[in-house]
């Protein structure tokens, strides 16, 4: 039985997603607080990436340590393109997440058929061997990176340096598309076929599903993501270097976001990543400088205890609330408003 509604067709279970990003596209005119854009950008930026760890990991169950080469890739292309020949980041953006693609393509082939740890161990070799060769990549600054020209601030060239506010917005659209793609894969004919995978996949080819073909168009779509979100930090920082944007540390935050708030489901991810960014983004601004490592070990000890009170995820938890917090907004517009009816 559906849920209430106005005679209209608004249903109220969209009233609460509305509302939060109504807020979100307000928030920037209220704030102007650049640290506090900033850990709002880092934290829509790894909700990105985690919805984009969850296509492959919690939907198809293949749990790839590699993702930071996409990562890269994406931030890479865009750099060397606008450095070089000046040439628009979006342009490079769209390139970074093709490049993306055929990699994915070309290492998925034969990786994807492997299972279990000796899956995990082939992608977190193939990860290191595409960062050793970009370190010695001298046409594109080997180890010491791209340092990218600073131009004035231009929607055209992905720069601002007068607020963080643009790169704010841009970040959150990019995360709705994201989020939205995410949902409609997971109700779709490819998210019901990954599902079936991962709880069984010689189950599922006996029933006519081509587990290796459906595991590689998730590898491929989380690979577009995964790029976009590196193309986005390149400008961000408009540095880029082996060390961090192919560092081992990008995956595991992927990984944990996207862990934390819970696999399969897609609001876990952006849970995951309001739960843990702002407290990694915080405790390294306090205690970053004056005690080196101290804030890793505080949102881990933190990390723990999430685990420990919720080895799920966060995103179950919530769920439970949301579905509360429905039941009271439509008995109280049931009571208020003899327009509404019930289905």
């Amino acid at each position: 039985m559906e849920g209430p509604s106005v005679s209209r067709g608004f249903s109220i279970t969209s009233l609460p997603p509305v509302i939060i990003v109504g807020l979100a596209l307000a928030l920037p005119l209220f704030i102007s607080d650049p640290v506090t854009l900033h850990v709002l950008f880092m934290v829509f930026l790894y909700a990105i990436l985690g919805e984009a760890y969850n296509i492959i990991a919690g939907f198809a169950g293949q749990f790839s340590l590699c993702q930071q080469a996409f990562f890269g890739i994406g931030a890479y292309t865009s750099a060397v393109m606008f450095s070089y020949w000046r040439i628009s980041p979006w342009i490079g953006m769209l390139l970074g997440a093709s490049f993306s693609v055929c990699v994915s393509l070309v290492i998925g082939y034969p990786v994807l058929r492997l299972r279990g740890h000796y899956f995990v161990l082939a992608t977190l070799a193939l990860g290191q061997m595409i960062k050793i060769i970009f370190l010695n990549w001298k046409d594109v600054g080997g180890a010491f990176g791209i340092w990218m020209p600073v131009v004035p601030d231009s929607l055209l060239y992905f720069q601002f340096h007068t607020t963080k506010a643009p790169y704010y917005y841009i970040v959150l659209l990019l995360l709705l598309l994201t989020v939205l793609v995410t949902y409609k894969i997971r109700n779709s004919r490819l998210g019901l076929a990954l599902f079936a995978i991962k709880e069984d996949e010689v189950a599922a080819k006996t029933t006519g599903i081509n587990a290796h073909m459906y595991k590689l168009t998730a590898f491929a779509i989380s690979a577009i993501f995964t790029s976009i979100g590196g193309s986005i930090f390149a400008q961000y920082v408009l540095i880029v270097e082996p060390e961090s944007v192919m560092s081992f540390w990008v995956v595991d935050l992927m990984l944990i976001v996207a862990v934390l708030g819970g696999l399969k489901s897609v609001i876990g991810p952006l849970i995951g990543s309001f739960l843990l960014i702002p407290v990694s983004e915080y405790t390294r601004f306090l205690l970053g400088a004056a005690l080196q490592g101290v804030h890793t070990l505080v949102y881990g000890s933190i990390l723990i205890l999430f685990a420990i009170a919720l080895p799920h995820g966060v995103a179950g938890w919530v769920v439970k609330a949301y579905d509360r917090l429905l039941v009271a907004l439509g008995s109280l517009m049931a009571s208020s408003s003899p327009e509404l009816k019930t289905g």
